[in-house]
């Protein structure tokens, strides 16, 4: 009742204002954490009475301020709510950390009617506009500042009011203006995770807006019904609406003419609202909220993977309007799964660099599967860190010395203590021999297990193993998984169509390069402009020191005339970025020529502007991995006209392919490290297109193919010119002689190599090529490049240590409960107590002192000396640090 919470208001209070001043950087579990496990437990124990059920979203807001807040855009989940009060509480003006923009959406909306000024510090005249807004009272939003803010901001951060008679006054630089009570002050920034100085922090509440998935879920589960069921989202947009605005007539009305007014909304027979229809929907919303937050952890691979949420839900709604529709409402859920789940992954690939192509579709497989409840976390994050043993005392024995290194053994002992491989240490000792095939086997993923281990392991489990013994066959292992639980072509990375992509963008997006060392997109992109009859109106810049006025120019003209812009190199002018990052800023609001296209190439920088990158269409030029992927890109060049242009077809089409074999070993045979050049070269599309080029032109020429010639012309020049070493150099000419001979044009399915999987196929128009090539493997085994079955272990265990240390990055710092029920933060604990509780006993330390230096006196050497110093404070450790690591365990939390 009332006199209960009255009796409770002071501990209320308490943390109400604690919350809304220290939580804001925080995540939901971190101040779910510190109120409920922390200040109430303290609050309690000082004898402050508090409610038991404490939440700051109850006790400072009520459901109709916050209706309102979810109608103007603010996301509905618990967290966005909270921070809703806070900005709209906080007695400091709030620093909101945005960078999908929902906090700005929904400050724009909130303070529309009262005139909004929207300003950024990249304008020349935004403290003009500020200075105007503070003496007529109307709110300003600062957007997309960075970790240093402008110190002529200092005044109105710090309110540094005074009153002068009737008057507040603020002074801003050099002058004293009106302060109106009214004026409201909002920040925002698009940095994920800036850091800030103590002294910003104090100025400001600083709130941390980024997207969480209970929020996203809501939002996208609102547009596929929306999408799906129309009348059921507009009928409850309808009953929100009014049930909103007549609980905030309720409220507003004296207490007789509420309770009229209650009696009256009771009658209008409203019903309950329809969510139970909307809810079968939510797996569909959970999957794309779940592909959401991978394409978001991204960003911590590399600087340059930045994702906007607003083109993903452009995205989903894509899906939703071109997946396969059913009348069955599962299958329904099926076919619109399935077709934004590859749509993500189409969608993402275009702008990963190779290595983490694999990587990706990885992520998405596993937080799939960990959704949907069938990837047992334990096993998962024994795959990713495998087994690191802290005690040897209490180990097993390794008992196959002979074979197994001790490295592999402490995975198996590690392995032994999750629920689902008690025992396989002892069968190390019962089955030794078919341990050993199976160790020694060439593909121990696909040979059976010794034992009841055959039938008893499910997929990933039979990963654990090849990842504790054979962790140069996990890349094959990860492919096999990803094909099984989402299918073959999330292993396939479609070739880049930049036809496509410029098909799919708009005048108001950017096309931006991500570069990778020894590639270059231009002659690619003037190619492209050829064919699009863009080449006259293509200008390009290479960005440097004095060309931003030239580039800002070249923007200009170009938006009015129709022209196609590239700026080459933006890493080598990241001082001129705020500036093209308003210039971009401004194609959103102007409308562009049609022809118009703003292009971007720029290395890895974490200073290139994340709205840039998230506005953009991002593409990797770089060539992709594998022999078949190179096929596939190489054919995908090429044009019908092309391919039929020359006078000798039966010839040409078999050479073609012979010189498309040649080019993808070449590029490929960099991944056996050492193995595979002895100096790496970049060899690249022009060298192909030369080459392609001269075979035409002299198979034209000459009635005998003019072997001698072709070979010298490719191997020798074209390709040879890259190369100094004379290793490389007879390696190159030992590639062109067996696959430019005689027996390439008169033998039917000549083999390439001496596997029977790569030859090649008959003659036959462009598609069948295109379609053979489809055929070949994924992974290509070393014999495909003449080398020894072993060659790439070595690489392949670097390839697996890598994707490992990767996904580690990717996961969640705070981690509820581990193996065997353990927190992260308990296991710390417990390693810490280990040094102690094992180390040697202080008894011991005489005994060994004997040992050390049996006769002390004159003639002990320095050496001698120094050695009983280290003892003696060896045997004295666990002793003088005894109970020290207490502390730390008595500490919560620490964000």
């Amino acid at each position: 009742g009332l006199e209960e919470d009255l009796g409770y208001l002071v501990g209320d209070c308490l943390l109400a204002s604690a919350f809304v001043s220290y939580m804001g950087p925080f995540l939901s579990n971190y101040r779910d954490e510190m109120v409920s496990h922390i200040w109430m437990k303290q609050i309690r124990q000082l004898h402050v009475p508090c409610s038991p059920m404490f939440t700051c979203d109850s006790f400072l807001s009520n459901p109709t301020m916050v209706r309102t807040w979810n109608i103007q855009g603010l996301p509905s989940d618990d967290f966005s709510t909270e921070n809703g009060i806070i900005v709209t509480r906080g007695n400091r003006w709030p620093l909101m950390i945005d960078p999908q923009c929902q906090a700005t959406k929904w400050i724009k909306n909130m303070e529309a009617k009262k005139g909004l000024k929207i300003i950024d510090l990249q304008m020349p005249d935004y403290l003009r506009i500020l200075e105007t807004a503070i003496q007529v009272g109307s709110p300003v939003l600062l957007q997309n500042v960075q970790e240093e803010l402008d110190p002529t901001l200092a005044p109105i951060l710090n309110k540094s009011v005074t009153k002068v008679g009737g008057r507040m006054l603020i002074r801003l630089g050099d002058k004293e203006v009106d302060y109106h009570p009214d004026f409201r002050f909002y920040l925002t920034t698009k940095l994920p995770n800036p850091h800030y100085t103590p002294e910003t922090s104090s100025q400001t509440t600083i709130v941390n807006f980024a997207v969480k998935e209970q929020g996203l879920e809501a939002q996208l589960l609102g547009i596929v019904v929306r999408k799906e069921r129309p009348e059921l989202e507009e009928q409850k947009d309808s009953l929100v609406l009014n049930i909103a605005a007549g609980k905030r007539k309720l409220k507003e009305l004296e207490d007789e003419i509420l309770r009229m007014s209650f009696l009256r909304l009771g009658d209008r027979g409203y019903g309950p609202l329809p969510e139970e229809q909307p809810g079968a929907y939510r797996p569909c919303a959970q999957r794309a909220s779940i592909l959401f937050f991978v394409l978001n952890d991204m960003g911590r691979i590399d600087p340059m993977y930045q994702f906007s949420l607003d083109a993903y839900i452009d995205l989903f709604n894509l899906s939703i309007n071109k997946s396969h529709r059913s009348h069955k409402l599962d299958e329904r859920i099926r076919h619109l799964n399935e077709y934004h789940t590859y749509a993500v992954y189409r969608y993402t690939c275009r702008g990963l660099f190779e290595r983490h192509k694999l990587l990706f579709s990885f992520q998405m497989c596993a937080k799939i599967l960990e959704m949907s409840g069938t990837l047992k976390m334990d096993e998962y994050n024994f795959f990713l860190r495998g087994g690191v043993v802290l005690d040897r005392e209490g180990q097993m024995d390794n008992p196959c010395t002979s074979w197994l290194s001790d490295i592999y053994w402490d995975n198996v002992t590690e392995l032994d203590k999750l629920t689902n491989f008690h025992g396989i240490m002892n069968s190390f000792e019962q089955y030794p021999r078919d341990w050993n095939l199976w160790y020694t086997s060439s593909k121990p993923e696909k040979a059976m297990l010794p034992g009841e281990w055959e039938n008893s392991c499910n997929q990933m489990q039979r990963m654990l193993v090849v990842r504790s013994l054979r962790p140069d066959r996990v890349a094959f292992c990860v492919t096999a998984f990803i094909v099984s639980n989402l299918g073959s072509q999330f292993i396939e990375p479609p070739v880049l169509n930049m036809k496509s992509v410029v098909d799919d963008s708009t005048t108001k997006t950017p096309l931006i390069f991500v570069l990778s060392p020894g590639v270059d997109p231009t002659s690619s992109l003037l190619q492209l402009a050829e064919q699009s009859g863009m080449a006259q109106h293509f200008h390009a810049l290479s960005l440097g020191q004095g060309q931003a006025p030239i580039a800002t120019r070249m923007i200009k003209d170009g938006v009015h005339q129709g022209n196609w812009v590239f700026l080459a190199n933006c890493h080598l002018s990241l001082s001129w970025m705020p500036q093209l990052d308003k210039l971009v800023e401004q194609l959103q609001v102007e409308e562009p020529h049609p022809s118009f296209r703003l292009w971007l190439s720029s290395s890895p920088h974490p200073e290139f502007p994340i709205s840039i990158l998230q506005a953009g269409i991002k593409m990797t030029t770089e060539p992709p991995t594998g022999l078949k992927a190179n096929m596939k890109r190489l054919y995908q060049l090429i044009t019908d006209p092309q391919f039929n242009r020359c006078t000798k077809p039966n010839k040409y089409k078999k050479l073609l392919f012979a010189l498309c074999f040649f080019h993808s070993v070449l590029l490929e045979r960099k991944k056996f490290l050492q193995l595979g050049w002895n100096i790496i070269y970049g060899f690249n599309d022009s060298d192909f297109e030369v080459s392609e080029n001269l075979l035409s032109l002299y198979l034209d020429e000459y009635e005998d193919t003019p072997w001698d010639a072709l070979k010298y012309l490719i191997a020798g020049v074209n390709y040879g010119g890259h190369v100094t070493d004379d290793w490389d150099r007879r390696l190159l000419t030992t590639y062109i002689n067996d696959y430019f001979c005689d027996q390439t044009v008169a033998a039917p399915f000549y083999k390439l190599t001496v596997l029977d999987t790569y030859y090649i196929p008959k003659d036959g128009n462009l598609s069948s090529y295109k379609e053979y090539i489809s055929l070949l493997p994924g992974m290509d085994p070393p014999e495909a490049f003449g080398q020894h079955p072993n060659a790439d272990v070595a690489s392949q265990i670097t390839e697996a240590r890598t994707l490992f240390e990767t996904l580690l990055s990717l996961q969640p710092q705070t981690t509820p409960t581990g193996v065997a029920g353990q927190s992260r933060e308990d296991k710390v604990r417990a390693s810490s107590r280990s040094p102690a509780q094992h180390g040697p006993s202080c008894s011991c330390h005489g005994q060994a002192s004997k040992r050390v230096s049996p006769g002390a006196g004159a003639n002990q050497s320095r050496t001698q000396e120094a050695v009983q110093e280290s003892f003696v404070e060896v045997f004295q450790w666990p002793k003088k640090y005894k109970g020290h690591n207490v502390p730390a365990q008595a500490g919560g939390p620490r964000p």
